[in-house]
């Protein structure tokens, strides 16, 4: 085998290495690009759905109040319900921000963009176009 064949041969095996390695960093940085996508939109999913819930969870208090109302109940009884309400209603949202917070482990903990209920609703006020695409394409 003369010099030159011998040349060509590492020449070929260099080339087509480099080749393999930059399609698949290629492949890995798209990878990454589309998990980080994903959990982005499974954060506002979440969110959406828990605001859903919110909102009803308000209406059905609302609902309870009435009917207290037109069954008679003092102002002390419905006083109370709200009052329970309101604590159940901060504990829910709590622990459901927490819930959220707490399914990301590891490398993914970085990527959660809030900490609370406040900055959870700033975020999904950021993502409102895709929060109100899922609202739309689920009703």
């Amino acid at each position: 085998m003369t010099k030159v064949q011998l040349l060509f041969i590492v020449g070929a095996l260099a080339s087509f290495g480099l080749g393999y390695l930059t399609c698949s960093l290629n492949y890995f940085l798209n990878s990454i690009k589309t998990s980080i996508v994903l959990i982005r939109v499974s954060q506002v999913t979440a969110l959406t759905a828990l605001t859903k819930a919110i909102e009803n969870l308000y209406f059905s208090r609302t609902y309870k109040i009435q009917k207290m109302r037109e069954e008679g109940a003092d102002e002390e009884a419905i006083k109370e319900f709200d009052n329970s309400f309101e604590k159940d209603y901060i504990e829910f949202k709590k622990k459901s921000i927490n819930a959220i917070i707490d399914s990301h482990t590891g490398v993914f903990k970085q990527l959660v963009a809030f900490k609370d209920w406040h900055s959870a609703m700033n975020f999904l006020n950021k993502n409102k176009e895709l929060a109100i695409r899922i609202l739309k394409e689920n009703t």
